[in-house]
């Protein structure tokens, strides 16, 4: 089977007509009907009934026609890429990202990118973090979002985002009117918490605070991404254990507030391959560390204005 079998069938399927597919295909009808009959064989259907004023399709015809427009619309894509690529139009960059970076990273990652590389063309995949190092050696991917650094010679670190832990709760919460808060003061709460955080589960001081406060948190409810744990945050059904940083991200009805002793963490690490020439690479460490900086003066004015005036004694939050 030939791409040129599955044009011819898609042609003669929207004609309706061999003869009118022919011509708009600009070969002669016996070679097209040869054609058609070439591929019924190698697949053992028919995929055409004919009948007086053309062809209609059959049930195998049916049934075949949108995997090979998806396959023909694929072949044209990668035909425009290459040819694109050569007249060094273009630049690509395969990311693999664990979800709770699709909504907050990639948007303003992609908005730098565009402005070194115009017409970049980037290709998104969700992927976990343990699957993204195997990813990145086999070049399924050029650059990683993980929420844990690699273990591996061939990986390198691009940067890390470096945060505090801190607790995110309503604003109605009466609790939301201190600026500093201690974990034994949420020992009866719900948790909202990320389905993947081994960052969190790796933090050792996180672990001695809980037994300090003399509880493990019960987790109710999970989400994969920052906005699904701050929307649940949100509804004033859970408080949150979150980096600082996530106050960028954060709805209005959702305050942050410094904890006592809190441990630091490294939520997300950005991940390539030591040995990688992709040009698009030279600005992603530029573009990540300034939307990480980003992040971080975010999460120090929101942990800050817990000690503006809004939070004393009394005074409404939100």
């Amino acid at each position: 089977m030939e791409l040129r079998h599955l044009r011819y069938f898609a042609a003669v399927a929207e004609s309706g007509s061999l003869s009118a597919a022919a011509e708009k295909l600009f070969i002669a009808q016996p070679a097209l009907s040869k054609q058609i009959r070439q591929l019924e064989e190698e697949l053992g259907v028919l995929l055409f009934a004919r009948h007086a004023r053309g062809v209609v399709l059959t049930a195998a015809g049916k049934a075949l026609l949108p995997e090979v427009r998806v396959q023909l619309t694929s072949m044209g894509r990668l035909v425009n890429l290459a040819r694109r690529a050569k007249a060094d139009e273009i630049h690509c960059l395969r990311i693999g990202l664990v979800p709770t970076a699709t909504g907050t990273v990639l948007p303003e990652l992609a908005a730098r990118l565009r402005v070194n590389h115009p017409g970049i063309d980037i290709d998104v995949r969700g992927m976990e973090s343990s699957d993204q190092v195997g990813a990145l050696l086999t070049d399924e991917i050029d650059l990683g979002i993980a929420c844990i650094p690699p273990r591996h010679a061939a990986i390198s670190v691009v940067c890390e985002l470096d945060d505090t832990l801190c607790i995110a709760l309503h604003c109605q919460d009466p609790r939301a009117q201190q600026s500093t808060l201690d974990l034994r003061q949420f020992a009866e709460d719900r948790f909202a918490a990320f389905t993947e955080q081994p960052w969190l589960a790796q933090s050792s001081r996180l672990s001695e605070l809980f037994t300090e406060a003399g509880y493990q948190p019960y987790v109710h409810y999970e989400a994969a991404t920052v906005h699904g744990v701050l929307d649940v945050v949100a509804a004033h059904l859970a408080v949150a254990l979150v980096p600082a940083t996530v106050g960028v991200h954060r709805p209005r009805q959702v305050v942050l507030r410094a904890l006592d002793k809190a441990p630091r963490c490294q939520p997300l690490t950005v991940l390539r391959r030591r040995a990688d020439n992709n040009p698009v690479l030279v600005s992603v460490e530029p573009a990540m560390r300034e939307i990480f900086s980003d992040w971080q003066r975010a999460g120090d004015e929101a942990l800050t204005e817990a000690a503006s005036a809004g939070c004393l004694p009394g005074a409404p939050v939100c």
